[in-house]
């Protein structure tokens, strides 16, 4: 896999049991930006034979809230209120998917981030998100 580093973990299905759907994905960090890779399999393709547009929306879900929630000290709940996604090419079996996540702006309660997503090198979609989130205190 392509951008993720040496020293990657595994995203845990703690963090969410739809993490499951989409096992292993791995998670590294790097100048100010966190990386996640993971490889299209037969169950996340749509009729056409291509990666379904839903779980492109589902992936950055997955990976911008896990930025957000690693950004938190103490976290207690999480709630995406805002996301958009831009589809501009299809993945097909067996591609690996590169995420990159940039948290742009973190005020009291709101995480706001932007993503893109690749796969050998071309640019397949990218996404913002606003992250509502309550912290332990």
């Amino acid at each position: 896999m392509g951008n993720v580093a040496e020293n990657s973990v595994v995203l845990s299905e703690d963090l969410s049991p739809v993490v499951k759907l989409f096992s292993p994905i791995q998670k590294s960090s790097r100048d100010g930006k966190d990386y996640y890779e993971l490889l299209v399999t037969e169950q996340h393709l749509n009729k056409a034979g291509t990666f379904h547009g839903g779980f492109y929306c589902t992936v950055f879900d997955i990976a911008m809230g896990s930025t957000a929630t690693d950004s938190i000290d103490t976290i207690k709940k999480i709630a995406t209120v805002n996301l958009n996604v831009s589809l501009i090419r299809a993945a097909f079996l067996g591609d690996t998917l590169s995420i990159r996540v940039s948290l742009l702006r973190k005020t009291e309660r709101l995480i706001y981030l932007s993503a893109e997503m690749f796969s050998k090198e071309s640019l397949l979609a990218n996404a913002t998100s606003t992250i509502y989130y309550v912290a332990n205190h």
